[in-house]
């Protein structure tokens, strides 16, 4: 299956009852992604430094989480175990600059890519 992925985004809802993760983050990239997914009738995630993959409807609770270098790994172990249950063949990644705070989730997409045999097509946001 093919899906389109994001990461989360810093901006969060911060009402305390869980709620869809497409309405959690609070970013007009999320929204932009999923307008993509919508169009081409494909799933949507979102890959969140402290969850893994999300799917767009999934209920989230509120938190506050930063991915950084010493949680790659771990994260990419959980990411690939949820892209074979989820059935990913391929992913349409949407993403910023290779810099900052986009490295890790970088790795970890692409960790998800080559353990799972998955194709991987990044296209880069502005």
């Amino acid at each position: 299956m093919k899906v389109i992925v994001t990461i989360c985004s810093k901006e969060k809802d911060r009402t305390t009852k869980d709620i869809p993760a497409y309405r959690r983050y609070k970013s007009s990239r999320i929204k932009t992604v999923r307008s993509v997914a919508q169009a081409q009738s494909l799933p949507f995630f979102i890959l969140s430094g402290k969850y893994g993959l999300i799917a767009d409807n999934e209920v989230v609770p509120y938190y506050d989480h930063l991915l950084n270098e010493s949680h790659v790994q771990g994260l990419a172990l959980r990411v690939g175990e949820q892209g074979k249950l989820a059935g990913i063949t391929s992913i349409e990644f949407y993403a910023k600059q290779r810099q900052g705070s986009w490295i890790p989730y970088y790795r970890v997409i692409e960790q998800l890519a080559i353990t799972n045999n998955i194709k991987l097509n990044i296209i880069k946001l502005d």
